[in-house]
Parts: structure tokens; sequence; C-alpha cells
């Protein structure tokens, strides 16, 4: 999916949501344990309770890595079941990959080729040798971190360099040279209003992809706001508070509810902004 068609599906659900598929075998709902397969049958519960409301879906592979072959099998599966039943919906895996340009190849191959992830998360620690291998995927996405805690005391991005700017500012400014916006985004986290502006001043044209938000924080608004521009250029990924909001038989209809409530929270925001307003004149 390209940033052009991505930024249309937001345009038209009037939604920026990722829904989380972490499906934690010892907190699925009980009546689940009945079937041939707990996990596919959490998930394609929850896709189907949420599509309409989200543009992406992102499992996150240690939860399949953790039940071994079997939970490899739930990823084909959910990955398969989102192509044929939403195919207009973007699928990451968080896996946060990144090693030697050779390993990062199989990587690669593992993620787009066996599992056909439109993206994938990677590693804190990952070099330009790295990432080239991941972009011999031309059609495929990046998300790269940016920072992963506002802690300036506690976050090793936060240390200031010879020339006064923090470690993260130069990273982005060397990983710029990479690529485009049209295969990197980047990850952060709930932070300040200022950090949020000055990270957009620093990549005005990518997609910044929150990642794990609390659907009950109140300043969500005002941190989506930060990081917006005209044309959106925001994922926003929700998981555990989202996923968990329910356990009991009816809990994919309580969690449709749920991402339905943050959908709205993003459309008012967009018309809040005059964001996607037809110009006088056109039809």
């Amino acid at each position: 999916m390209t940033k052009q068609e991505l930024l249309e599906q937001i345009k038209e659900k009037k939604s920026f949501l990722c829904v989380g598929l972490d499906p934690d075998i010892r907190r699925l709902p009980e009546h689940l344990h009945s079937e041939d397969n707990p996990m596919f049958a959490f998930n394609k519960a929850i896709i189907d309770a949420t599509a309409s409301s989200c543009v992406a879906f992102m499992p996150h592979i240690a939860f399949y890595e953790a039940m071994g072959t079997w939970g490899i099998d739930v990823l084909e599966q959910t990955i398969l079941y989102i192509k044929e039943q939403y195919p207009h919906h973007l699928i990451l895996i968080d896996a946060k990959r990144g090693d030697l340009p050779y390993i990062s190849s199989l990587y690669g191959r593992a993620m787009f080729d066996f599992f056909h992830a439109d993206g994938i998360t990677l590693s804190t620690c990952v070099g330009q040798k790295s990432v080239d291998s991941f972009l011999e995927w031309s059609d495929k996405w990046l998300i790269l971190p940016a920072f992963s805690c506002e802690k300036e005391e506690d976050e090793l991005s936060f240390q200031k360099m010879e020339d006064g700017r923090f470690l993260y500012e130069h990273l982005l400014e060397r990983s710029l040279k990479w690529s485009d916006s049209e295969h990197f985004m980047y990850s952060i986290i709930s932070a300040s209003q200022e950090r949020l502006k000055h990270l957009r001043s620093l990549l005005s044209d990518h997609l910044l992809f929150f990642n794990h938000i609390d659907k009950d924080d109140d300043n969500l608004e005002e941190q989506w706001e930060a990081c917006m521009t005209e044309s959106v250029d925001v994922l926003v990924h929700s998981s555990e508070s989202l996923l968990y909001c329910d356990d009991s038989e009816h809990f994919a209809s309580k969690v449709g509810q749920e991402a339905e409530n943050l959908r709205r929270r993003m459309e008012f925001l967009i018309q809040s902004k005059n964001l996607f307003k037809v110009k006088e004149g056109e039809n």
C-alpha cells in the first residue's frame, strides 16, 4: 500500500486507527478456549468488530512466537484472513528486527515473502546497511523508532551530542538520507506537545506512528494534533487497553464499540482542523 493509498483510506474513514492483534492465550475470554484455535478465533472476532473503524492492523510477533509453530500458523492465518476479507487495510508486524545485512534480508523474506506483511518495525540499533537490506522490498513500509521515552534521564535517545542536539535528532537526520516518506514511518510514544511539534518539524513529510496508546488518555487529541499535517500523516496504534476491555462472551462487540469511539474522536479532530475539505468548485 502506497502512502497516497493509505491517506485515501484515512480520508474515507475519518480514522487513523491501527488495531493491535496481540492474543495473549492467558487473557483470552474463557469461552474461546473451547474453540479448536482460540487465538485465531479471538483475532478473527477482533478484526471483524473493528475493521470499519480502523485503517490498519498490527500483530506483535512475540505473542505468536511464544506459542511455537502453532502460534506462527495463527499469525499466517490471521494475515491471510485480513487480506481476503479486508484487502484495503494496511498490515504491519511489530517485529523490531535488524541485524547484519545478510541476516536482515532473511528477516525481510520472513516478514514480506512468507507472512506477506505490508510493513514491519525495526530495532532501535539498526544502521544503514541493515535498513538497505529491508529496502530491497520497494513496496513495503519500515517503521523506525524516533524515541521511546519522554523521560530524558531514562532514555539513551536524549543524550546530548557535542553540537547540543539530542542523539535522537542526530539519528533521525542520518536516517532521512536512507530513503523517503514512501518507505519510512517513525514510531513514537506519548510525549509533550512541544516535543511532538519539534519531532514533526524534523519529519515534515513522514507518517508518525503512535505506539500503544491508552484509549482512556484524556490528552490524546492534543498529542495527535501536535503531529498532524494537512493530510493527517499519523497512525495511532491501540492494543492492550482496547483488546482486553471486556472478557465476556460479548467481548468483540465491546471492542468494536471502543474502536468506534476512538474513530469518532479522530473524526472530530479532523473536522475541527478542517482537514480533507473539498475545495470550492470541486466535485
